[in-house]
């Protein structure tokens, strides 16, 4: 029976200390943190994508309120409240990042590309574009469809259909993890608000791009000698559209042969 008691009592007096020195360690290392930090926190999208380059919300609101970092970097941009808000918060007039979404140029859909063989390993874009001719389609440029980026975005942005990557960019938040994982590098990051886009990722031109899929760029420049404003220019074979200078006239995709030119 005294072994008991006395069992009982020693760890209720190990216990005791063990709290107190605890309570005392807290104390001592305590570290005060910014009331500002939760309020700027508050008015964050909370989505946590380190597309800010921060480990998430919390990271990036300390940061604000160090002074290391703006709210222009995040990727998921607050409204005009939000940011008066957190200017407020901060004392720093905080400045409206332009909203940006992620990008796919590729619409080499399985009716439009053909493959070249058939591929029964492992359904990731990584590991079949390390095989034997970069993978099954005969577009060595175009999306393998295999959805590495659907698998790594956060947001349930990207879908694969008929066998080409689709960005949903009212989920999408422009964080770029996508771009990150695309083994083909067809993913870009452009405005939300353009109104026309190139759909096509082949440097290859005419024939050689016609033999593998049917709405490939064949680089004929015709876009670029169409654009009044000089806001496309061909890199590689490949237009590319400074949307600083797009009007959003249109001009180049009526004048686009392959239809590798949308509109949103």
């Amino acid at each position: 029976m005294n072994i008991i008691f006395y069992s009982a009592a020693v760890m209720g007096i190990c216990g005791i200390v063990t709290g107190l020195l605890v309570g005392l360690a807290g104390k001592i290392f305590f570290v005060e943190e910014d009331n500002r930090v939760m309020l700027i926190r508050n008015e964050l999208p909370g989505n946590n994508c380190g597309g800010c380059g921060y480990a998430g919300c919390d990271d990036f609101a300390r940061a604000v309120v160090a002074g290391k970092a703006e709210l222009s970097m995040c990727v998921v941009p607050a409204d005009k409240e939000k940011a008066e808000r957190i200017s407020k918060i901060t004392g720093i007039n905080t400045v409206q990042k332009e909203r940006r979404v992620m990008h796919i140029r590729c619409i080499g859909t399985c009716d439009k590309a053909p493959d070249k063989y058939i591929y029964s390993g492992v359904n990731d874009c990584v590991a079949a574009s390390v095989v034997p001719g970069g993978g099954k389609k005969a577009c060595e440029y175009g999306c393998l469809g295999y959805g590495s980026c659907a698998r790594v975005c956060k947001y349930n942005a990207i879908s694969i259909q008929n066998g080409v990557a689709q960005i949903d960019v009212k989920r999408c938040t422009g964080c770029g993890k996508c771009k990150e994982i695309c083994p083909r590098n067809l993913i870009e990051s452009v405005p939300d608000n353009i109104k026309y886009k190139i759909d096509c990722n082949n440097r290859n031109r005419g024939k050689d791009v016609r033999m593998v899929c049917g709405t490939g760029c064949i680089g004929c420049g015709l876009c670029e000698k169409v654009c009044r404003v000089k806001a496309i220019r061909l890199v590689n074979n490949l237009p590319y559209i400074d949307y600083s200078k797009c009007t959003g006239c249109g001009k180049c995709k009526d004048s686009c042969v392959s239809g590798c030119i949308q509109n949103i």
